[in-house]
């Protein structure tokens, strides 16, 4: 299974990878570049069509490989993270409670279901989420910065103070 997952993970990061490394068209309107013809509306639109395909691959492929091992919480967290960055955040936090459902010990989950909420104004749940995810692993320093912000925006400063300096290890 972990194979597979680190398989996955791989292609996407690749795949991303590779999208964000491709090499800028040059344009009439950009001095210093190598002139190009003009663009037409093909292929104008073409990089945007690109992104989305990639996008449709990205979320295909991680859909298979949780429909080929779904008791995998790795699978369903990642899947959930595909989600949350193609904009669908609500899907997103249903696959990262599903991997809680299955290994209630994820600190990733934890903190991602936590900055969704936080990010929703849905401060208490929010604190938590990270409160757990620090309890699992108090080295988690996403969990540890987030749980402060959540708690200035309760007007629990003196508590989010105390938060940020002592070491995340000590917070859980």
């Amino acid at each position: 299974v972990w194979i597979v997952v680190a398989i996955a993970v791989v292609v996407l990061v690749c795949a991303g990878a590779a999208w964000r490394m491709r090499k800028p068209q040059a344009t009439r309107d950009q001095p210093g570049r190598d002139a190009a013809p003009p663009a037409s509306a093909a292929t104008e639109f073409a990089p945007a069509e690109q992104e989305r395909a990639l996008r449709a691959e990205q979320l295909r492929t991680v859909e298979e490989l949780v429909a080929s091992f779904p008791q995998s919480d790795d699978a369903v967290y990642l899947l959930g993270l595909v989600h949350n960055e193609q904009g669908d955040t609500a899907t997103a936090m249903k696959f990262w409670e599903r991997s809680l459902e299955l290994d209630s010990s994820r600190a990733d989950a934890n903190d991602s279901l936590g900055n969704a909420l936080l990010l929703r104004d849905d401060y208490e749940k929010a604190e938590e989420y990270f409160r757990k995810a620090l309890a699992i692993d108090p080295g988690l320093a996403s969990a540890n910065a987030r749980l402060a912000s959540t708690l200035i925006h309760q007007g629990k400063t003196r508590e989010a103070a105390a938060v940020l300096e002592k070491p995340a290890s000590l917070n859980a």
